[in-house]
């Protein structure tokens, strides 16, 4: 273990460095001057400092207050021990109020200081050792989270694949959808993280269809009264399929299954939430499900123009949809033609995969 000896008087220095040497496991490095020693300490930061805080150059607490600033970076810390005058107690009480761990009087018996340095450099051990502990606890706590994301990426694309072979003109309506919602959470600030999810769960919005008769999923033509309740049914299905997932993924998506046909006057449904009441996801959701509805044909209408979906949008900011994701979304219109372009209806089956690999 690296010790740095900073002592100007030489015959001083040498009892110093041979009482650190006496030490099983330490190395010693000297320094006559506080500067040359803190220049060290940023590029080989050491486990322990022994120096006089009477340094003529800087004072002890100076030295301190330097070294904690030049060496923040030092995984393990620096650990410190000045030597002050034996009369000086105020001196040794401001040294350990600034951040030493020790701080002794001058002169000293060579047994005392040797017990000190072995008990400091103990307890740097044990320091280090936690350290290390807990920065591969971390990692491997990283590793387990990415192995579980990973599945529950799995099961969410296995999912999705559910609701494509019920309808499989719905694949890249679910893709461009996740990608829509994934940009509008980009432009709100949302974090990397919270986009990934975002990307990953929207596009199982539609997941409770699997849950309707074909007569109601492929009816080619509009729906009547009946038939629309029916439907309607589906966001209780998804969300009683996704609803007992633990991980955010999951529950992500149940959040967004349940709630994507809420509107933001409270018009919607299923609980007719309005405003700050419907999920965020799922109000991001709403802005992207509906305009990629909008610009694919459907039987009983044509597909709309851009222009045109972005017209509905803006129309129906603050009834059906939140005013700001609508906003977001309205920004990012070139971004916006070039996820259509990328996902057209008709690809080939190697895109129905899971979005966030798209």
């Amino acid at each position: 273990m690296n010790v740095f000896v900073v002592e100007h008087n030489r015959a001083q220095q040498d009892r110093l460095a041979a009482c650190v040497e006496s030490l099983q496991g330490s190395r010693v490095r000297r320094f006559a001057g506080a500067h040359e020693a803190l220049a060290w300490c940023v590029l080989t930061p050491p486990a322990l400092v022994l120096a006089n805080a009477c340094l003529p150059d800087i004072g002890g607490l100076e030295f301190l207050r330097r070294l904690r600033g030049r060496a923040p970076g030092a995984e393990e810390g620096i650990a410190v021990m000045l030597l002050t005058p034996a009369a000086d107690s105020g001196l040794r009480a401001a040294c350990i109020e600034a951040g030493a761990e020790e701080a002794i009087g001058l002169p000293v018996e060579d047994a005392e200081l040797a017990a000190r340095l072995r008990a400091l450099l103990a307890r740097r051990c044990r320091d280090i050792e936690l350290t290390d502990r807990a920065r591969w606890l971390a990692a491997r706590h990283a590793e387990s989270h990415a192995e579980l994301a990973s599945r529950d990426m799995q099961v969410l694309a296995h999912l999705r694949q559910a609701v494509e072979l019920r309808d499989p003109q719905t694949a890249f309506h679910m893709l461009r959808m996740a990608h829509y919602a994934r940009l509008i959470a980009q432009r709100m600030g949302m974090s990397h993280e919270e986009q990934e999810i975002i990307l990953a769960a929207a596009g199982l919005h539609d997941l409770g269809k699997v849950g309707l008769p074909d007569a109601i999923l492929k009816k080619q033509g509009m729906l009547d009264e009946d038939e629309q309740a029916l439907m309607r049914t589906h966001v209780h299905h998804g969300y009683a399929i996704l609803r007992h997932g633990t991980s955010p993924l999951v529950q992500a998506a149940a959040e967004i299954a349940l709630n994507h046909h809420e509107k933001f006057d409270g018009s919607g449904y299923p609980e007719g939430k309005r405003g700050a009441e419907i999920p965020l996801r799922a109000r991001i959701s709403a802005v992207a499900d509906v305009f990629d509805a909008l610009i694919s044909p459907r039987p009983h209408r044509p597909a709309f123009e851009l222009d045109c979906a972005f017209d509905h949008l803006r129309a129906h900011s603050g009834r059906h949809f939140d005013p700001d994701c609508v906003q977001a979304f309205l920004e990012e219109a070139p971004r916006v033609q070039d996820i259509r372009t990328r996902f057209p209806d008709g690809g080939a089956t190697r895109h129905l995969r899971l979005v966030s690999a798209a």
